[in-house]
């Protein structure tokens, strides 16, 4: 084993030590939540089969509001889509095609100027200038305003329906839309999207967009479908970070030609190609959700949320805040480029799905509701059913300024006071004593490799999820190769994991392994996911870039798939994920990135409890990437000096470590 100091690289501050979501079962069993999401997935399919093919008469103007970013300038992938437009041989007998862009320090179609925005007419494949808007940030609202108002102005007269495609970043409910590069990266938030929308004369003259479509990350949420319900018919959107090409613009003429103008059709074809442009990428099928929804029942679908989240308030101020918040933790969420659940996003039929066992009348109300608002979806992502909500838990960090943020969107009120009682105690004094270094593993050690500790019982009612994590001394460091969510709480209060000696390896084109650390992300019916920190030495372009390979590994254990590997998220540029996924080019030098800690020791001599450890994570033995890079589960050799430690998260989203126990070698 080699570390290497890694001086001025830092990932994400403390690496692998948050938490991630767990499958620890609450009191409702496995079998009668899979039976109700069985149940919804079937309403749902039957449902999408009531979508008639049918042409419609008509001349249909959409408006593509294209903010470069990052995206364009380090990768075209901006100029790629305009390529995908002027291709796609799109009908101009019934669709007009108009673009506004900028955003970027840098356009690959050189023709395309990166000092102003520009406004287009697609025509006989080609890029027609209408107009320029000089000096525009496309993170104001003004600047949306201004270009739908001159396409407004230039087609009004011979079309019958608008829509809209926003492309960039997308961050959600709390961090908006798109990143204007030329301006810091300033977003379109949702109040100002809602000026934006608000000041076109096309919604002062009454009108409406038949469909708002982002191919933007993040953006399939309640309340992006809540504020656009005044001013479009349906949204497409994805609850999850986009694949790095974002949509198939070639579906323009699928929607033009066959007569798809209004946004039940057109939402049907935007999802299925967007689906099938995601299976056909290549071996490493990235993770994928899209949702058409249907804005004229998302009133309903609120007024439903509001009855069940009331009933849940109401448990939270009887003393039942750990209840809500285990639930909240088993929920589904989206936005884990690295290993940390930043955004704080969750699945709205998973979250109620949690909550089934306490309010099953509530719920069942939701889930009709939901299924009429989700009118088509289509996804690879376990526990992904069609629209997300904010609802703050793991990021507690942000946890009150973006509730600040949150209330100004004018979302539910009732939800808003609900989010406000939970947060106020996630961000209180410990409901629990956790001195939990002060508890001994348990002495015990099972030939099948299980291990356990002992939790209080005042503890076993606040906890919410745990892993373990398998370290090994080196040099007076502790290296951490492998963190794992297999942990179970059992109703004797005793917390037990099991470690089958082995971890994931890095392999080069010949074979050779190099090794690395691997934190669980995600645990379901099929498989784990893991998330791998890299780092990469460029020779082309010698900077060294922060990476996650993301795998998933079935339970038979026999094969790893590679399903992206990402750039590590510039928080001091923007803090919306970066769907452009990492680009290793042949004689790059690839390191493992390793956490480890030093052991400290207090006055008396003792040990200090681990958390208060220093850091010295840094590089592990690189290798020159000659076009392969696969990711092997295999034994490691077990010493003396190999350990463990569970990490406990409780229900406050606080983290805690035990004292470690070390594994007999056999």
């Amino acid at each position: 084993m080699k570390k290497q100091g890694i001086g001025a690289v830092i990932v994400s501050g403390c690496l692998i030590l948050t938490g991630c979501n767990s499958e620890n079962k609450v009191q409702d069993t496995a079998e009668k939540r899979i039976e109700k999401e069985e149940q919804y997935s079937k309403e749902i399919s039957l449902q999408n089969l009531n979508i008639t093919d049918s042409f419609i008469e008509g001349k249909e103007t959409v408006l593509i509001y294209m903010v470069g970013s990052n995206l364009e300038s380090e990768a075209g992938l901006a100029s790629e889509d305009i390529k995908e437009i002027l291709n796609s041989d799109f009908s101009e007998d019934n669709l007009n095609v108009y673009l506004c862009t900028g955003g970027t320090k840098k356009w690959w179609l050189e023709d395309i100027p990166s000092d102003a925005c520009e406004v287009y007419r697609i025509t006989d494949e080609k890029l027609e200038s209408i107009a320029t808007l000089e000096g525009k940030n496309m993170g104001a609202a003004t600047t949306l305003t201004e270009f739908m108002n001159l396409v407004y102005g230039e087609t009004c007269d011979n079309t019958d329906y608008y829509s809209m495609i926003m492309w960039d970043h997308g961050g959600g409910t709390i961090l908006g839309f798109g990143a204007d590069e030329n301006y810091q990266y300033d977003t379109l938030t949702m109040v100002e999207m809602d000026q934006g929308m608000k000041n076109t004369k096309l919604i002062q003259e009454g009108r409406k967009l038949e469909w708002i479509g982002f191919d933007a990350c993040l953006m399939g949420m309640l309340e992006v479908a809540e504020l656009f319900s005044e001013y479009a018919n349906y949204l497409i959107a994805s609850e999850e970070v986009e694949s790095e090409h974002g949509w198939e613009y070639s579906v323009l003429s699928t929607i033009s030609k066959n007569g798809h103008l209004d946004g039940l059709q057109a939402g049907k074809d935007l999802v299925d190609s967007y689906e099938n442009y995601c299976m056909t990428m290549g071996t490493a099928v990235p993770e994928y959700t899209m949702s058409c929804m249907d804005l004229s029942k998302v009133k309903d679908t609120i007024s439903r949320l509001e009855k069940l989240t009331e009933v849940a308030a109401e448990e939270i101020r009887n003393d039942g805040y750990s209840k809500i918040a285990r639930r909240r933790d088993n929920s589904k969420t989206f936005g884990k480029i690295s290993n940390q659940d930043f955004y704080d996003t969750v699945d709205l039929y998973d979250l109620s799905l949690q909550l089934y066992d306490l309010y099953p009348d509530y719920v069942q109300s939701l889930w009709r509701k939901l299924d009429d608002f989700i009118v088509y979806t289509q996804s690879n992502v376990p526990k992904a059913n069609g629209v997300a909500i904010y609802f703050p838990y793991a990021n507690k960090e942000y946890a009150s300024q973006w509730m600040e943020e949150y209330e100004k969107i004018g979302f539910s009120e009732s939800y808003v006071k609900f989010l406000m009682e939970f947060t106020n105690i996630l961000t209180s004094k410990e409901l629990a004593e956790w001195k939990i270094t002060d508890i001994v593993p348990g002495e015990e050690v099972q030939e099948d490799g299980t291990y356990f500790v002992q939790l209080t019982e005042e503890q076993f009612a606040n906890y919410g999820h745990a892993k373990f994590g398998i370290w090994e001394q080196d040099d007076g460091s502790y290296v951490c190769w492998l963190q794992s969510g297999g942990v179970a709480l059992l109703e004797n209060g005793k917390l037990q994991a099991t470690f089958d000696k082995k971890k994931f390896y890095l392999q080069d084109e010949k074979g050779n392994q190099y090794e690395c650390t691997a934190v669980e992300t995600e645990r379901t019916e099929d498989y784990v996911k893991y998330v791998i920190p890299i780092t990469v030495w460029g020779t082309e372009n010698p900077v060294m870039k922060v990476c996650w390979i993301h795998i998933r590994m079935f339970w038979d254990k026999e094969n790893v798939f590679v399903i992206g590997i990402y750039n590590e998220m510039n928080a001091d540029s923007m803090m919306l994920p970066d769907k452009n996924t990492a680009k290793i080019q042949n004689g790059d030098i690839v390191y493992p990135f390793l956490f480890a800690r030093d052991m400290v020791y207090q006055e008396d001599g003792s040990l200090a409890p681990f958390e208060q450890w220093k850091s010295s994570s840094g590089l592990g033995e690189g290798f020159s990437y000659q076009g392969t890079l696969d990711i092997v589960y295999d034994d490691m050799d077990i010493k003396e000096n190999t350990c463990c430690f569970f990490s406990i998260t409780d229900t406050q989203s606080n983290l805690y470590f035990t004292n470690p126990f070390y594994i007999k070698k056999e």
